[in-house]
């Protein structure tokens, strides 16, 4: 994790820098020419942080602390094999005077397949391109919203873009955005997303309050049946009035219970006479 305690490099930016008597690229390291570690077909992130960067534009170097640590803000990473960020804090702790200071960092075209928490840990970040990676899911994008800083976000050429409501969901968890995928964030791109995010809000909404009233429901008595008002009643009592005056036609009686005496029934012909 970059150190941030009080043995941890100032970083004077302004006027108090130049009081100071130090030079531009001492007095912010945001100002220093990028180091570049791109196109070195590295795998690990140790493996990568140990070899020399290249030059920077026109040849530029970035300068060195006395520690000999490197004064830069900015991390050329792309086009490598990178799989992951294991060990990126400390290699970076090694290499940086002021690595909590990163404010710009490149990591397009490796083989990132989520977004790695330790990227959290860099809260002055501005810059971040992941574009060209497997990052597969939106709700990685959720944890860049603990980067307060972040302007600018690639993620184009990843899976990710295909799901639908990209662009809308990536601005509505980062509002802050200024621009995505190398495109300015317009109004209409944040009205766009807002009222996709009352969209989505909605049926989860819904999903939440069905599933809360089957769980109440759940160790309720099944309901039992009401009974039958108004013409309803009125048509069964018809039918049971029907059922009984047939039944005393064919000699059956009415039905035992209360108020009723069971009808006589038929007893077997009498036997003959001995004289007849």
């Amino acid at each position: 994790m970059p150190h941030a305690g009080k043995d941890a490099p100032r970083i004077l930016c302004g006027g108090a820098a130049s009081a100071a008597g130090l030079g531009p690229m001492a007095r912010c390291p945001a100002l220093a020419p990028p180091l570049d570690f791109s196109f070195r077909g590295a795998t690990s992130i140790p493996e990568l942080l140990a070899q020399e960067p290249r030059a920077g534009a026109a040849g530029r170097a970035a300068g060195r602390s006395a520690g000999g640590r490197l004064l830069a803000g900015a991390l050329r990473l792309n086009n490598n094999a990178l799989g992951s960020l294991a060990g990126l804090a400390p290699a970076l702790e090694r290499l940086l005077e002021a690595p909590e200071r990163l404010s710009w960092l490149d990591l397009s075209f490796n083989a990132l397949p989520t977004i790695d928490p330790v990227l959290t840990a860099y809260r002055h970040l501005r810059s971040l391109h992941l574009h060209a990676n497997g990052i597969r899911s939106l709700a990685e994008v959720d944890k860049l919203a603990a980067l307060p800083r972040l302007r600018r976000l690639t993620l184009h050429g990843n899976p990710v873009e295909e799901q639908p409501g990209y662009r809308s969901y990536v601005i509505s968890v980062l509002p802050q955005l200024k621009s995505f995928d190398f495109s300015g964030v317009t109004k209409q791109d944040r009205s766009t997303a807002a009222a996709w995010k009352r969209m989505q809000a909605k049926p989860k909404a819904a999903g939440k309050a069905a599933a809360a009233g089957g769980s109440s429901r759940a160790g309720a008595p099944p309901p039992q049946p009401r009974a039958p008002t108004g013409a309803a009643a009125a048509a069964a009592a018809g039918r049971a009035a029907k059922q009984e005056a047939g039944g005393e036609r064919l000699g059956l009686g009415r039905p035992s219970g209360a108020g009723f005496a069971p009808g006589p029934r038929a007893g077997p012909p009498p036997a003959p006479s001995p004289s007849s």
